[in-house]
């Protein structure tokens, strides 16, 4: 009833869009039409807990709207859970008389299932056959877990919107998993979340290790609470005697709170404590003076303090007729477990071994009905990642702690910092208020700005900065006949230290010929692999690209913007109209006039 049929995987800017698009042909029976038209409705009933659908969902029964659904439904799945991506449509090809669908990817073959599944949904509601419906329901949730592990995670989605609006490229960095590159040559920089690669070694290890943190502000005079490493449960009592009551328990190398429980009053309560903290790491457990007060994510940027976030721990308040552990169902209403962007980055509360030793230490249990008006929190720790929320407090700074902040990050070398800073007043000088700085990171999650109000383009920015960008590259496209001797003529000339060439499966940079092997290089899987590896270089300032017209019209352009386009081969109008919105100027050339351009570049 309904049919798919791949046309092109661009990996590169096309006629239907500038970013990576899988282009497939849309096969629908006349007779159909109106029955297919039809299951559109249901299929958005069905699929209503996320779907979203746009205008026009009333329009007259056609192929093209049928399209433009199939290619909306699937890029809203695709991007539910993770990912980063626009490019959709769908358009009637009169040169072919077919109609196409296009729909972004990360991973085309991810892209291809998710339109697949879509055209197989629709066409079983058409049939009026509701024995598939599970079945497709299940493969969603199966593609949404592929999903979770190969497309982009939530801090690399921030900073790509950020990256976008600047009309800056990125690309995976180095074969690493979660690392990209954004920008090229020298104008490039590569995250891995938040950290870049400028940040120093020394940083890394120190904000690495939550005992090393604490020694490093200890010696460098800055306030951090007393504190004791345990390796088993009969050190506690010594570590309590240390760091005294009430106390905090944690492992040492856990983060976004798991396994943390503060506010311990007694030795049962530490005792449980330690217990939580070892079921989540065999590593020794901190037991830390506890400091009353609010929790803050002091963020500073290349020296320099940016945010204030502070991070309320979730709470619930009575009625006196529910359960606590039904006043935190009806919390947990607008938050959507699946999709952490769907929920603003809040996550839901779950009443786990911590909360309710937290709940313990209040009288409480999960079963106990809260008396009207009286509030509680629900956790003792305030991570987003465990239903806290963030209010964005920069304005109350006071100055003494936005010093503290600056001059750690600058000392320990750390581009990027996220520093968790206890105190009751944040518009209070340490030494009034007793604030002290818990812990460090190198990877802050931009989600806390998020979750306080900050616009999505302007929290990524923080970790973009200013370096990213696009050097200057031309692009020399040549019959397919005559690459390969444009491709010798590249390797024999004596290139600038700081130029270089690419093709699809070759590079180079000042005089050396780089490596490009499929059988060890991650991105020579890509059709423009060479590109890629050249553009991860940052010494390189100056690039000449060039492709044969047969291999553009097969994978897209190698760039999306270029300097310039230097054409010495016939293009179809829709390439020539690409090539002309790519920003730079259009040279023609006679078929054998490379060897000159070439020359001009060394």
């Amino acid at each position: 009833m309904i049919a798919l049929h791949l046309q092109s995987i661009f990996h590169g800017a096309n006629p239907y869009a500038t970013d990576p698009v899988v282009v497939v042909g849309l096969d629908i029976a006349d007779a159909r039409l109106e029955a297919v038209h039809a299951a559109m409705g249901i299929l958005q009933a069905d699929t209503a807990d996320w779907y979203r659908p746009g205008p026009g969902e009333q329009s007259q029964a056609s192929r093209q709207r049928i399209g433009s659904f199939l290619a909306d439904w699937s890029l809203q799945a695709l991007t539910f859970v993770r990912g980063n991506l626009q490019a959709h449509g769908c358009m009637h090809a009169a040169a072919s008389a077919q109609t196409l669908v296009w729909l972004g990817f990360h991973d085309p073959q991810i892209s291809l299932k998710m339109l697949s599944l879509a055209a197989r949904w629709l066409a079983a509601l058409a049939r009026q056959d509701p024995a598939p419906a599970a079945s497709h329901a299940e493969e969603l949730t199966q593609i949404w877990q592929i999903c979770r592990q190969r497309h982009p995670d939530y801090q690399a989605g921030i900073v790509m919107q950020a990256a976008r609006q600047r009309d800056i490229p990125w690309a995976p960095a180095w074969g690493l998993e979660r690392h990209w590159r954004f920008g090229q040559g020298e104008r490039s920089r590569v995250l891995f979340e938040s950290a870049s690669c400028a940040d120093g070694h020394f940083g890394s290890r120190i904000a690495n290790s939550k005992a090393g943190t604490k020694i490093v502000l200890r010696e460098l005079g800055l306030p951090t609470p007393a504190f004791r490493l345990v390796a088993q449960e009969s050190e506690l009592a010594d570590a309590v005697k240390a760091v005294g009551y009430p106390c905090v328990t944690k492992p040492l190398d856990r983060g976004r709170g798991k396994g943390v429980s503060a506010g311990l009053l007694d030795f049962d309560a530490v005792r449980r404590g330690f217990a939580l903290a070892r079921a989540e790491s065999s590593a020794p457990v901190m037991v830390e003076a506890h400091v009353a007060g609010d929790d803050h994510r002091l963020m500073v940027v290349d020296g320099r303090l940016v945010a204030a976030i502070r991070r309320v721990p979730p709470s619930i308040t009575g009625d006196g007729r529910h359960t606590v552990r039904e006043l935190v169902a009806q919390k947990n209403a607008g938050c959507d477990p699946r999709s952490l962007l769907r929920s603003n980055f809040h996550s839901p509360v779950v009443l786990d071994p911590s909360a309710l030793l937290h709940l313990d230490g209040q009288g409480l249990r999960g079963d106990a009905v809260l008396e009207a008006g009286r509030t509680i929190a629900v956790r003792s720790n305030a991570n987003l990642s465990t239903g806290g929320s963030c209010i964005d407090v920069t304005a109350q700074l006071h100055p003494e702690i936005r010093v503290m902040a600056e001059t750690l990050a600058q000392t320990l070398g750390i581009g990027m910092m996220g520093a968790d800073y206890l105190c009751m007043q944040i518009d209070r000088s340490p030494a009034d208020d007793g604030g002290q700085f818990i812990e460090i990171n190198m990877t802050p999650g931009l989600s806390a700005l998020v979750a306080a109000g900050w616009p999505i383009e302007r929290a990524g920015e923080l970790a973009l900065g200013a370096t990213p960008g696009r050097i200057a590259a031309e692009l020399l496209i040549v019959h397919a006949d005559r690459l390969e001797a444009s491709l010798a003529a590249l390797r024999s000339r004596a290139w600038m230290s700081d130029s270089g060439w690419a093709s699809a499966a070759h590079a180079g940079i000042a005089n050396v010929n780089l490596r490009i092997d499929a059988a060890t290089v991650t991105t020579a899987t890509t059709p423009w692999a060479g590109v890629e590896v050249l553009f991860s270089h940052r010494r390189l300032s100056r690039a000449l690209i060039v492709a044969s017209d047969r291999e553009i019209q097969r994978h897209g352009l190698p760039l999306s913007r270029c300097e310039a386009v230097h054409l010495a081969t016939e293009l179809p109008e829709a390439w020539l109209k690409l090539l002309q919105a790519s920003g730079g100027r259009m040279c023609n050339h006679a078929p054998d006039a490379w060897g000159e351009i070439i020359s001009q570049w060394v």
